[in-house]
């Protein structure tokens, strides 16, 4: 990640899309530690419904986020689904976690309607 990011010249882009929260920390830091590269030339990005957590979070720290939705034919994007589900043993990990962060979610929404 570090190298990755290390190399980003004026004109480059980078998307970082990781449900690795290890991965996206390090990249947070390494952006915290070189303001000039958190100017609008890296993207971090989340498959929709998986790391909601990571993705709030970067929100919530200021970073460009973005979540991606394949589409197409149900031949097509289940067998990506699928394959992103089984490679992402992570996700399964983090289920609690992204359980209570949802439910917090939840509830500071309904605080904030009342």
């Amino acid at each position: 990640m570090r190298l990755a990011l290390s190399h980003v010249q004026q004109h480059d882009r980078l998307f970082i899309g990781s449900h690795n929260q290890e991965s996206v920390d390090i990249a947070k830091q390494f952006l915290r530690e070189n303001p000039q590269l958190n100017d609008g030339r890296v993207f971090f990005g989340q498959l929709k419904g998986f790391s909601d957590q990571i993705t709030g979070e970067l929100a919530q720290e200021g970073f460009q986020v973005f979540k991606y939705l394949p589409y197409g034919p149900t031949e097509d994007v289940m067998p990506y689904l699928l394959r992103r589900g089984q490679e992402s043993k992570q996700v399964v990990r983090e289920q609690k976690f992204q359980n209570e962060f949802l439910l917090g979610e939840l509830k500071k929404r309904l605080s904030f309607r009342s």
